[in-house]
């Protein structure tokens, strides 16, 4: 068993980590404590465990070597990093960790890689300076080092919504379709979803949003339909098309309260934007129209890197309009996050935010409603942030 301490960042938790090393399957119980007066503590429960298939014992090499082996090894193939992967069984992002030493390369792979070209290992060994031992975990592992922007300050305003204007047609009155009369944070994320998953038409009072039917019938018939009822007094046909599930209704009033008071416009969402009277709404209704957009159009992905799989977090979001994307990007900014904006291969433009500060913030002021976002986030929670999330007992 291996004993050590971790002074963890101030900034987090300011407490002393003490660190056990149970087992080579199943790793580390952790806890620490900080005095809070003279006769309370705050006790904070850390568990982390994680499965090394390759097992904990490492090959560490002196400084350079490491890499040195690994180009060594492509040499005789002449194989890419991606190449040199996939014939030793990992992903191309560890196999760069290792290459670039980010990491110490396991025992295992090392055992694996030098009888699939035939090595001498303990030749190798010598040869290198390698000196084999017991892998100690970093505990720093999810501490961000991304610095976020302050966020700006935001109005309180409430925006009022004047739909005298907007006519119903006589299937609106036989519905009893109603308009909001406020831009409410439920209406935000409404149009938030529009502009990812809906589309209106030009032509006729259409109006249809549909989505995966794989893995989002959740979300539209438990967060979407009652949406719908509390804003528009509206009972969705939701059904299942070939390759996407959602609905399709026709509605002159909600058509012209879209076009003519929210301001959305109708057709093609290739040069769409955020309609002006959405970006004048107070924080909550901000966050709830990027919560509406994600939800639909986002994506959560967690990155394997550095030997870890799939613990780094990604969010991002893309756009055939360019004016949209760098409408979202803009509020991000504006909400204390730091996204990137840039264009892709297939002529999208992507707005995405990498490490924790941004997934922390994000999930703090925005969040998820679509099940399948929210089951992305628990499962990664389980594996990995209960290693720096404090519980106070």
């Amino acid at each position: 068993m291996i004993h050590f301490t971790y002074n963890i960042k101030k900034n987090y938790l300011g407490s002393q980590l003490t660190v056990s090393v149970l087992t080579k399957k199943t790793v580390l119980a952790l806890s620490a404590y900080r005095p809070c007066g003279e006769n309370t503590s705050i006790r904070y429960l850390f568990s982390w465990s994680l499965s090394y298939t390759m097992g904990l014992e490492r090959c560490y090499f002196p400084e350079g070597r490491q890499k040195e082996f690994l180009e060594y090894v492509k040499q005789i193939d002449n194989l890419s990093w991606n190449s040199l992967a996939k014939a030793v069984g990992v992903s191309k992002d560890q196999i760069k960790s290792y290459g670039y030493e980010y990491c110490s390369l396991p025992k295992s792979l090392y055992d694996n890689i030098c009888e699939l070209y035939k090595l001498d290992k303990d030749e190798i060994v010598k040869n290198y300076g390698i000196k084999l031992r017991d892998f100690i975990p970093r505990v720093n592992v999810g501490f961000s080092r991304t610095v976020l922007p302050k966020p700006a300050q935001f109005k309180s305003n409430i925006v009022t919504l004047n739909s005298k204007e907007v006519k119903f047609s006589s299937f609106d009155r036989d519905k009893g379709i109603r308009l909001p009369t406020k831009l409410t944070p439920l209406l935000a994320e409404e149009i938030g979803i529009h502009l990812g998953d809906g589309f209106l038409s030009d032509k006729k009072y259409e109006f249809r949003v549909k989505g995966d039917k794989k893995n989002e019938v959740e979300y539209y018939t438990q967060v979407i339909a009652p949406m719908y009822k509390e804003l528009f007094n509206i009972d969705l046909n939701l059904k299942e098309y070939e390759t996407t599930f959602g609905f399709e209704l026709y509605s002159k009033a909600i058509w012209e309260f879209k076009t003519k008071i929210i301001g959305i416009k109708p057709g093609p969402k290739t040069n769409i934007s955020i309609p002006d009277i959405v970006k004048e709404g107070n924080k909550e209704t901000l966050c709830a129209l990027v919560r509406g957009y994600f939800d639909t159009d986002g994506c959560l992905f967690f990155q394997s890197r550095y030997g870890y799989n799939k613990y780094y977090p990604m969010i991002s979001v893309a756009s055939r309009s360019k004016r949209l994307a760098v409408d979202f990007y803009s509020i991000l900014i504006t909400l204390g996050l730091r996204p990137l904006l840039y264009p892709t291969n297939n002529r999208c433009w992507q707005v995405i935010m990498y490490g924790y500060e941004n997934l922390r913030l994000f999930k703090s002021i925005i969040g998820w409603r679509n099940p399948k976002n929210i089951k992305k986030l628990e499962e990664w929670e389980n594996r990995y942030n209960n290693m720096f999330i404090a519980r106070v007992l």
